[in-house]
């Protein structure tokens, strides 16, 4: 059995826009300058809450606060996220080819099954998991859930702590440069594989068969 486990936000989906705008928000809620988009992607991970407060929002702030104004930011907005370039035909090239799609995600259980509802894609991935700030283990209990062992197995992520966490449980680690991180700041977490287009994940999935 193949696995194929992608990240969500800044991988799938082409979110860096109105992702920043949700951050501007969250931040103008509590009437604090919000960092720089460029601060931002650099520094947030899936475990997101320490960078809100080490950027000032009040410890006594909770996730399901910033979780509220969050997904009424992106429940609201005019225009929702896409997907990235070639991601569709990536999907469906894969399953013609017998792997299994998974997310692992650090979104929000309800707004992930409602933006992948609306981009046509409910019936493409075989697992959903939402709500991961622990991404090694969330990726962990995914291969235990799905039956499948690591090195059957590949991750896309657009952040290098994902890509660190994954690699410390030995899958197969696919970099993506088109996100939400810098090409060189991902590169440092040395995935196994880097690509800055998701259509030449094909290839590395031939490889892996």
């Amino acid at each position: 059995m193949k696995l194929a486990i992608f990240d969500w936000n800044g991988t799938l989906c082409n979110d860096r826009d109105i992702t920043y705008f949700g951050v501007v928000k969250i931040f103008n809620y509590f009437q604090i300058t919000p960092p720089s988009a460029k601060t931002y992607f650099r520094e947030i991970t899936a475990d997101y809450m320490p960078f809100y407060y080490q950027h000032g929002i009040p410890e006594t702030a909770s996730t399901q606060k910033l979780n509220e104004i969050w997904t009424d930011h992106f429940k609201n907005h005019s225009v929702g996220p896409t997907l990235h370039k070639g991601a569709t035909s990536l999907l469906f090239s894969l399953k013609r080819n017998w792997w299994r799609l998974a997310i692992v995600s650090a979104q929000t259980e309800a707004l992930l099954s409602h933006q992948i509802k609306n981009l046509g894609l409910s019936d493409c991935f075989d697992f959903i998991r939402g709500d991961s700030k622990n991404k090694k283990i969330a990726l962990a209990e995914t291969l235990q859930q799905l039956e499948v062992k690591a090195e059957k197995t590949f991750y896309v992520d657009d952040n290098d702590k994902g890509i660190q966490d994954a690699n410390g449980l030995g899958i197969h680690t696919i970099g993506f440069g088109g996100g939400w991180q810098s090409t060189k700041q991902i590169k440092a977490a040395k995935p196994k594989f880097f690509v800055d287009q998701l259509e030449k994940i094909n290839s590395i999935a031939k490889q892996l068969e």
